[in-house]
């Protein structure tokens, strides 16, 4: 029988055990191969880690550099939003993607584009603003990912009723052109928690570039819109001027015949050739001849800038000086008449220039017309001719009341007059400078005017040298 244990027997409890170490501390125990070989399996599972990391770097990039290759290689914006979808699907291994922009008229928010099952039930699907989960990423200006949107109140369920697929997570992020929101890129899949983080940067990366693609398409629109509705206008301003030219020509050819015997007889009653006219007669008739003459004027002036823009005029070399000559003689006495002073500068021996000899007279015939008509008593007509480099100069300089600033433009318009009140003091019917214009455009030169009010004005045409 044993007896009790007595303090020299007792036993003491076994000390207690240290926690177990790390592997890390084990390895030191181990085997040196055995330690070699879990070193070699943690660099490798590290290694594998990071190549998986840097693949899927790679594809990102990739579809990053698609995209914006894409977007930069067409205008077609749905060309380019569908095969970015694609991409998007396939890199990411998701259900469905699609693309929501705003309506500008009524704010709503519209499927433009969608890949995935039943996308052509998405496609034009039109949301209120703030509506569903697009509809507050659009209206808070905020990506969002709903891990689980049949816990988010926020998801439409109609759209899952329609298309058949459940979507459990969907990831949106606003598309932004100009500081404002323009639509929304949204990204769907059928398990639930399926989008990260990571995701998330990509999805923001693509919809930046996506959105500059969007708003450049739209404005490329805008801008064809504009373009055809100009191009439509512009189709029916031709029509209209060729049939207002087609009139005027039609009734200036049959007023000319019998506007050249009224013309004819007022001239020979004005001059006494049909007899001794009454002293009260004598003013009626003026009036009537110098009436009779500007409308015989007007006519030819319109004949000639209609034959002007049918066909080029029949230009030949000729000598400028020689036409200018002729001109300044035939109103020596009309400037002597009104009190003014002519004064020529005519430089020798000037190249010839190609022009239709006629047409040309009558530019320089109204050019000094102007020039007299608009020169008061005391003032000066000056005619300067010379060569300028591969052209010859001609300008018409007067003295006289000139012409206001704002006018300058539209002087050479047809029927245009600087004084267009019916109680002007200077007559004249407007196409004198129209026709200087034309007849000078069509012979391959240009005409400037300069001018200061109660200074005078200078007209300068540019002819261009004959065979140069």
């Amino acid at each position: 029988m044993t007896g009790p244990l007595n303090e020299s027997t007792r036993l003491e409890p076994p000390a207690p055990r240290s926690p177990a170490r790390p592997i890390r501390e084990n390895v030191v125990r181990l085997d040196p191969a055995v330690r070699r070989e879990l070193q070699d399996a943690e660099v490798l599972l590290a290694r594998r880690q990071a190549e998986d990391a840097l693949r899927q770097r790679n594809r990102e990039l990739a579809l990053l550099n698609r995209a914006c290759q894409a977007f930069s290689a067409t205008l077609d914006l749905d060309r380019v939003l569908a095969a970015i979808l694609e991409e998007v699907r396939y890199l990411m291994d998701i259900a469905a993607c699609s693309v929501w922009l705003i309506n500008r008229e009524t704010g709503e928010l519209v499927c433009h584009e969608a890949t995935g099952p039943q996308n052509e039930i998405v496609r034009g699907w039109r949301l209120a603003p703030g509506e569903g989960l697009a509809g507050w990423v659009a209206q808070n200006n905020q990506s969002l990912i709903a891990p689980d949107t049949q816990a988010d109140e926020r998801h439409l369920k109609d759209v899952d009723q329609l298309t058949g697929l459940v979507l459990r997570s969907i990831l949106s992020v606003p598309l932004r052109a100009k500081q404002h929101v323009i639509g929304v890129l949204q990204v769907s899949d059928i398990d639930v928690d399926r989008f990260k983080p990571e995701d998330l940067t990509l999805m923001e990366s693509l919809a930046a570039m996506a959105a500059i693609a969007i708003e450049n398409a739209r404005l490329y629109a805008e801008e064809q819109q504009r373009a055809a509705a100009l191009a439509r206008a512009l189709e029916q301003q031709q029509e209209l001027d060729r049939l207002k030219n087609e009139f005027i020509r039609n009734v200036s050819h049959e007023l000319r015949t019998p506007l050249a015997l009224i013309y004819g007889y007022a001239e020979l009653l004005d001059d006494g050739g049909l007899g001794e006219l009454q002293p009260d007669q004598r003013e009626p008739v003026s009036v009537i001849a110098r009436r009779t003459r500007m409308l015989h004027k007007m006519v030819d002036d319109l004949m000639i800038i209609l034959e002007t823009e049918a066909q080029a005029p029949q230009r030949k070399p000729l000598n400028l000086a020689d036409l200018v000559r002729e001109l300044l003689a035939d109103f020596q006495i009309a400037v002597q008449q009104a009190g003014l002073t002519l004064v020529a500068e005519l430089s020798p021996n000037l190249p010839k220039v190609p022009g239709d000899i006629e047409s040309l007279r009558r530019v320089l015939d109204n050019l000094l017309g102007n020039a007299l008509k608009f020169t008061p008593p005391g003032g000066q007509i000056t005619v300067r001719l010379w060569a300028e480099g591969p052209a010859v100069m001609l300008e018409v300089a007067d003295t006289g009341i000139g012409i206001p600033p704002d006018q300058l433009e539209r002087i050479f318009e047809r029927f245009y007059q600087v004084d267009g009140s019916t109680t002007r003091r200077y007559g004249g019917t407007g196409l004198g400078l129209a026709l200087v214009k034309e007849i000078i455009e069509a012979h391959g030169g240009k005409v400037g005017v300069e001018s200061n009010e109660g200074r005078g004005s200078t007209f300068t045409l540019t002819f261009p040298i004959a065979g140069g």
